[in-house]
């Protein structure tokens, strides 16, 4: 009994440690520009429709299609501030000073310039290495209020959890809580904006 006892702690164990090894989800490069605040965030798209747009198709699957089951994925991740509802095609509550920008598996993209439409060539293509990056900028006009990149290895749908994490991450780094103009106590660091 003992044994049995021990087999089955094993055979629940080891599938996790194993899905565990399977590639870390990496977000880097991570900006958030002094004229990003949560208070902005909230005028932007906070409980309103914010226009996402969706560059590449790492799965083959049609751009559009792939677009589609990108803000589906981004839609089951609330930003820190307050919810939004990530979309193609905004409707009237949404600002159109605002969107989120999205570009797939075109690493040597810029942060910088994800805002500009559209946004600068990077490489084509990932590589061979079954990785999938992501570039991402949450844009007033043509400029970024915050931007990151992240990759993820051993991707092979939009359905795969580690898309889903990836995803998730993205959605919190591009709208964090904190205000990057005030200090822990609420004091204003920065009195000119850029």
């Amino acid at each position: 009994m003992r044994g049995l006892k021990r087999f089955e702690w094993c055979a629940m164990v080891i599938p996790i440690l194993v899905s565990g090894c399977a590639g870390p989800t990496v977000l880097y490069n991570h900006s958030v520009y002094n004229r990003y605040s949560p208070v902005e965030f909230g005028v932007a798209a906070g409980r309103k429709d914010l226009k996402t747009v969706v560059y590449g198709d790492p799965f083959g699957m049609g751009h559009e299609r792939f677009a589609e089951a990108s803000v589906a994925v981004l839609n089951r991740h609330d930003p820190p501030p307050q919810p939004t509802n990530f979309t193609l095609e905004p409707g009237e509550s949404a600002n159109p000073s605002y969107r989120v920008v999205l570009v797939f598996d075109a690493p040597d993209v810029p942060t910088i310039r994800l805002c500009q439409e559209p946004p600068p060539r990077g490489a084509q293509s990932a590589g061979n290495d079954g990785t999938l990056y992501v570039a991402a900028a949450f844009c007033l006009n043509r400029g970024e209020l915050t931007a990151v990149k992240g990759k993820v290895a051993d991707v092979e749908t939009v359905d795969d959890p580690k898309f889903d994490r990836l995803l998730g991450q993205v959605v919190i780094a591009l709208f964090p809580r904190s205000d990057p103009n005030q200090d822990d106590d609420g004091n204003i660091l920065l009195l000119g904006r850029r």
